[in-house]
Order: C-alpha cells, then structure tokens, then sequence
C-alpha cells in the first residue's frame, strides 16, 4: 500500500466530541431571513433560531414548511464551496406559526437543527493542518498550474478510498467515510472527503474552483471539482485518480501471468497509475463525460485540457 501519511501530520490532534452552538436572529422580511441563515451556514452553526417579524400568510403548514425548506437550501446554494456541501441533515420541526380567526397562518420563528459532516471543531483543526501542508508543498517560485498539481498529489496520495457505510440508516459511517481530519489518519473516505479537502486547499491558494455534483459511470453519486487557471476552467477528479499500485500490480500479474518479472510488473503498474492520475487532473468535459455524468447547463463548462 503507498504512504497515505507524512511525518508532518503526525500531530493531528483526536477529533473532538461535536459541540452545539445556535445562531439567534430577528429580522423583518424574506432577504434578512435567508441573510441570518447564509451567515450561520458559514460558521456551521448546528441550530438555527430565526424570529421573522412579518405578515405573509400562508394557508396550510405544509406550505410553511416548504417555504422554510426552500429558503435553507437557497441560501446553502449561496454559500456554496466547502461550507455549502459540508451539511448531511436538516431538520425544522420546531418551527412556530400562529392561525387569526380567519384561519390564516403567519410564521413568526424558524428553528432549524443541522449535522455537519466535519463539525465546527473539525473544521478549525483541518485549517491548522492545511496551513501547515501547503507551507509544506508549495514553494513561491510555483506557478498556479503547479500548486494544483501539487495539492491534487497531496489529496491522492494521503487518502484511501472506501466505502464504510452499510446503508443510508448506517449514519455513523456515513460520516467518518465524510471526514476529512479521519482520513488524513488512513481511515478510508469516499469521494466528498477527497472533494471537499481539495476545494480547501485551493481556495486557500486563492485559486477560484468550485465543486460539481454528478455521477459516475456506475450511476454512483459522485463528486469532484472545477478550477479555473489563466481565465480558462478545469476538471479536477481526485477520487477518480487514486490508484493504489499494489492492486493494480496485483491486476496485470493476473492478466498476463508468469508473462513478466516482479520488477516488470511493478513499472507497468508505475506507468499506468501515472496515466490514470495525469487523466483526472486539469482535464477537459469532453475527456471527463466518458466515466462521468452531470447536469452541464447547472456547472462551469470546461472546454480544455492543461498541458504542463
């Protein structure tokens, strides 16, 4: 198995225990409330208590909750990147409203509660960290083409992929394979983590990117992101270009036999892991569309492919 961790990062400290924390707003109309709701969504706030002085009138609960539904996930969309994909439920159950003697309903407080799949403290541990892996990767006389490259080998080479959940009712798992900090230990993670780390170190870099939603070729919900260099966007694929050398050793030793020498085989399997992860980053829709699929009218085109 290739080296997942550096000494450097050795010193990550335990995860810590989620801690709740609540944002408390008032506010007098539609704008305000999606405001208050965007600006705990970025301090990954885990209630959210909106008191909303206002006459709308609504006829049932149901269109309440709707609208209270709507607006949270609007303001996610506009929050986006990493603090926009970092939510796994919502709830707003407990969510007031009061009916005149018309039967009218008016909302006067939205009570929102979130889990996260990295948690506050996670978060303010990974941005440590982080800080020290670029200090550690990247060098001033780099290019951005060559910060990516370098955060992209980063991301590869330190996580494992696997799927640890058994189910979607398998929550616990379903967020370790989602963390991050986890995952820079060796604990496998899926495709968010890889995302989601990626997306951070760049907009640390100041490099503008974004996250794109698909599938793969499975039909598998995927995800992976998109960069933008010298004014022109790019796919980037980390998850997609994670090979581990060993399997794929273990792959052309099966397929041409006793055909090659241990050593033979190990530089295929070299060659080929270099092919792969070169295919994934800095890549093009067109070369990206043959193993995945996405809503291209709802992301970024990306029309080329780097040549470094």
């Amino acid at each position: 198995m290739k080296k997942k961790m550096l000494p450097l990062f050795m010193a990550l400290s335990l995860l810590v225990p989620n801690t709740a924390y609540a944002g408390t707003h008032t506010v007098n109309s539609w704008q305000e409330y999606k405001n208050a709701v965007m600006e705990d969504i970025k301090k990954q706030e885990t209630g959210i208590v909106i008191n909303f002085d206002n006459t709308t009138k609504f006829k049932t609960e149901a269109e309440i909750a709707k609208k209270l539904g709507d607006l949270y996930l609007e303001a996610e969309n506009a929050v986006g990147g990493f603090y926009g994909q970092n939510r796994y439920s919502l709830s707003f159950n407990n969510s007031k409203y009061k009916r005149d003697n018309k039967g009218n309903l008016y909302f006067y407080t939205g009570n929102y509660t979130v889990t996260y799949k990295n948690s506050r403290e996670d978060i303010k541990e990974l941005d440590r960290v982080v800080d020290l892996i670029l200090k550690d990767i990247i060098k001033t006389d780099m290019t951005d083409a060559q910060k990516l490259r370098a955060v992209y080998t980063f991301v590869v080479d330190s996580f494992i992929y696997k799927k640890l959940s058994k189910d979607d009712n398998d929550i616990e798992n379903i967020l370790k394979e989602r963390n991050i900090l986890l995952g820079l230990r060796g604990q496998g993670v899926v495709c968010e983590a890889y995302a989601m780390l990626f997306e951070k170190m760049a907009t640390k870099l100041g490099i503008e990117n974004k996250l794109v939603t698909g599938t793969g070729s499975d039909g598998v919900a995927h995800i992976w992101n998109i960069v933008k260099l010298d004014g022109y966007w790019y796919n980037v694929d980390a998850t997609a270009g994670d090979t581990e050398i060993h399997e794929l050793v273990a792959i052309y030793r099966n397929k041409y036999k006793s055909q090659y020498s241990e050593k033979e085989y190990l530089e295929i399997a070299k060659k080929e892991m270099a092919r792969v992860r070169s295919m994934y980053l800095l890549t093009s829709d067109e070369a990206l569309e043959k193993t995945h699929f996405w809503q291209k009218d709802k992301f970024t085109k990306a029309e080329r492919i780097y040549a470094f």
